[in-house]
C-alpha cells in the first residue's frame, strides 16, 4: 500500500508535512551565503538511526576565521555575533562547513607558497656570494672581428634633419566674415530697422582689408619660419657627419696597433671594473708581436665562500659549510674565470691584439722563510681566433683553460701547484 503524505501550507515558505512516518516542517528561504534553499525539520516520528540533516537559517551571516582558529560571526549589519546558541547552529550549517573547508585549504595554499618564497630567497642569498665567485667567466663579452669593423664602418650613413612643415592654418575670408560679425554686434548702433544693413555696410568696408592683412601676415610667418627651417638643417645635418664621423673614427681605432692607445684603454678599464673578487694586473703590449702579456695576482683562497646552501626534506633552506675539496674546486673555477673575463675584454681594446700570454700568481707564505712569495699556477697562450669563434662565456672555465696550450699542475686533491709561467 502506498505510503501517505499530506503538506498544508501555514505561511509563506512553510509548510507542515503530516505523513505515516511523522510529522515535519519545510522551510523555502535564502541560503546563509546566497542562493534560495529548502530544509526539512522533523517534528515527531522517524528511525532513531536515520542522519541529522544540517540546519540552515534564514538571514544573511558572514564569518571571519582568525589565525588562531577561532570563529567570528557577523550579521548583515556588521555587528558579532555573540550569543552561543546561534553560533552552534551557523556552524552546523552545510555552507559553514564547506565555505570554512574552502578557506582554510586557500590559506593552507598561499601559507605554502609564502614558505617556498623565502626558502627560496634564502637559498639565493646563501648561494649567491658563490655563485658570484665562480660565474666571472659569464661575464665575458663576445670578441669581434676586424671583418665586423670594417662593415660596421660602411653602414654608418649621418642622419638628415627632417624640416618640419608651417602648420599654421591659412586665413579663410568666410572666417573673416564670422570674426567681423561677432564685431559688428557688439560695435554696430543703429535703429533696429536700419541695424542688418548696417552691419553688413560694416563688414564689406572692412572684409578685404582685414583679409589681406591676415594673409601678408601669414606668408610673412610661413616664410620666417622656412629660413628658420633651412638654417637649422644645415647646422644639424653638419652635426650629424661630425657624429657620424666620430663613430667611423672609433672603430678605426679598434683596429689600430698602437701601444699607447691600447694600454690606455686597459688602464681606463681597469680603473672601472667591479667584481665581486680582489686581483690586480700588470700587462704590456708588444705591437711587433701583436701580443698583450698580462700577469694577473690572484685572490686568495681565503676569500672563497665557506658555506653552501643544502635543502632538508622538509623544504627548509640550512646553511652548511663546504668541504676543503669544495672550496679549492671553487677557487680553481673562480681563478680560471678571471683568465677568460680578462682575456676577453682585452682582445675587444683592439682588433689588432693577436694573441694574449696570461700567467696567475697566487701569493703564499714560504715555509723556510717565513715569508711571502708569488707562485705561478698557471700559464696560457691565448689566440684571437679562439674567443671570436667561440662563446667561451658558456664554457666551463678550467676545461677551457686547460684546452689552449698552457701550464698548469693540478693534484688529485685539487691543489695548484707552482709552474714555469711562459716568457
Amino acid at each position: 500500500m502506498a505510503r501517505r503524505r499530506r503538506s498544508i501550507r501555514i505561511a509563506k515558505g512553510v509548510r507542515l508535512n503530516l505523513g505515516s512516518t511523522g510529522t515535519s516542517m519545510t522551510f523555502s528561504h535564502r541560503g546563509l551565503f546566497g542562493g534560495t534553499k529548502s530544509s526539512t525539520v522533523r517534528l515527531t516520528g522517524g528511525s532513531s538511526s536515520s542522519k541529522p540533516r544540517g540546519i540552515v537559517l534564514q538571514g544573511a551571516y558572514n564569518f571571519n576565521i582568525n589565525d588562531d582558529g577561532t570563529v567570528e560571526f557577523f550579521d548583515s549589519r556588521g555587528n558579532r555575533v555573540l550569543d552561543e546558541s546561534l553560533i552552534r547552529k551557523l556552524k552546523s550549517t552545510e555552507q559553514f562547513r564547506i565555505k570554512k573547508s574552502q578557506i582554510l585549504e586557500q590559506r593552507k595554499i598561499e601559507k605554502q607558497q609564502k614558505f617556498q618564497e623565502e626558502q627560496d630567497a634564502k637559498f639565493k642569498e646563501i648561494q649567491g656570494e658563490t655563485e658570484s665567485v665562480i660565474s666571472i667567466h659569464k661575464h665575458t663579452p663576445r670578441v669581434i672581428t676586424q671583418d665586423e669593423c670594417l662593415d660596421a664602418i660602411t653602414h654608418i650613413f649621418p642622419k638628415e634633419y627632417v624640416k618640419e612643415e608651417y602648420t599654421a592654418l591659412v586665413p579663410m575670408k568666410d572666417h573673416i566674415i564670422k570674426i567681423l560679425s561677432k564685431e559688428a554686434e557688439n560695435n554696430v548702433k543703429a535703429p533696429f530697422w536700419k541695424r542688418k544693413k548696417a552691419i553688413e555696410e560694416y563688414i564689406e568696408l572692412r572684409a578685404n582689408d582685414l583679409y589681406n592683412l591676415r594673409l601678408n601676415e601669414y606668408e610673412e610667418n610661413k616664410a620666417a619660419f622656412e629660413r628658420n627651417e633651412e638654417l637649422k638643417a644645415v647646422e644639424m645635418n653638419k652635426k650629424y657627419i661630425q657624429e657620424a664621423e666620430e663613430r667611423k673614427e672609433e672603430i678605426r681605432c679598434l683596429m689600430k696597433n698602437d701601444e699607447n692607445y691600447i694600454e690606455s684603454k686597459i688602464t681606463n678599464w681597469l680603473k672601472n671594473i667591479v667584481l665581486t673578487v680582489d686581483f690586480s694586473v700588470d700587462f704590456e703590449y708588444r705591437s711587433q708581436q701583436k701580443t698583450m702579456y698580462i700577469d694577473l695576482l690572484l685572490p686568495p683562497i681565503s676569500d672563497m665562500p665557506t658555506e653552501k646552501a643544502v635543502c632538508l626534506s622538509s623544504g627548509t633552506v640550512k646553511a652548511k659549510s663546504k668541504t676543503q675539496k669544495e672550496i679549492k674546486q671553487d677557487y680553481i673555477q673562480c681563478v680560471f674565470g678571471l683568465a677568460e673575463y680578462v682575456c676577453g675584454n682585452t682582445f675587444n681594446f683592439s682588433t689588432a691584439i693577436r694573441n694574449i700570454v696570461i700567467s696567475g700568481y697566487n701569493e703564499v707564505r714560504d715555509d723556510r722563510t717565513g715569508k711571502m712569495v708569488e707562485n705561478c699556477v698557471y700559464s696560457l697562450k691565448v689566440p684571437r681566433e679562439v674567443f671570436e669563434e667561440n662563446d667561451v662565456s658558456s664554457r666551463d672555465p678550467q676545461e677551457f683553460c686547460l684546452s689552449l696550450e698552457s701550464r698548469c699542475n693540478i693534484t688529485a686533491s685539487l691543489v695548484m701547484k707552482p709552474v714555469e709561467p711562459f716568457e
